[in-house]
C-alpha cells in the first residue's frame, strides 16, 4: 500500500518548502525478508570464494562478516520511496529520484543543479 508523505524539504538557501512524496511503508516481515536474502547472497559468495587462490583468506571472512552487517542494515529501513520526480526547491524544476531509496529521514540530490536536500523529521500522512 502506497502513502503519500507530507514533508518539508530544506535547503540552506532559502526557507523550508512543501513537497509531497510518496512511500511504501515495509512490514516486519518485509523488512526480514530483505535481510535474510543479503545474509544469505553474502554467505553464498563466502562459500564460491573458497576456490580463490590466496584471496579466500580475506573473502571468505570478510563476507561471512559482512552477511550479518548487511542484513541488520537491511532491516533497519522502514520506508522505501516510491515517487519517481519531486520538485527541487533551489532550481524549482522537476528532477528524477533514484529509485529503491529506503529509510527515514531520506537524503535526495537534484539531478540538475546538484543541490542536496532532505526530507524533515515532522511528516503527516496524506492519501
Amino acid at each position: 500500500m502506497m502513502t503519500g508523505v507530507l514533508l518539508r524539504i530544506r535547503d540552506s538557501a532559502r526557507e523550508p518548502v512543501a513537497a509531497t512524496l510518496h512511500v511504501e511503508p515495509l512490514s516486519a516481515g518485509a523488512r526480514f525478508g530483505r535481510g535474510v536474502v543479503r545474509l544469505v547472497v553474502c554467505w553464498v559468495l563466502a562459500v564460491a570464494c573458497v576456490l580463490v587462490p590466496l584471496l579466500h583468506f580475506v573473502l571468505v571472512p570478510g563476507l561471512f562478516l559482512l552477511g550479518p552487517v548487511l542484513a541488520w542494515l537491511a532491516t533497519r529501513a522502514t520506508v522505501e520511496v516510491k515517487s519517481e520526480r519531486i520538485s527541487c526547491p533551489r532550481c524549482e524544476k522537476e528532477t528524477g529520484i533514484e529509485p529503491g531509496i529506503t529509510g527515514w529521514p531520506v537524503s535526495l540530490r537534484c539531478s540538475l543543479c546538484s543541490t542536496t536536500f532532505s526530507a524533515a523529521q515532522g511528516i503527516a500522512s496524506v492519501t
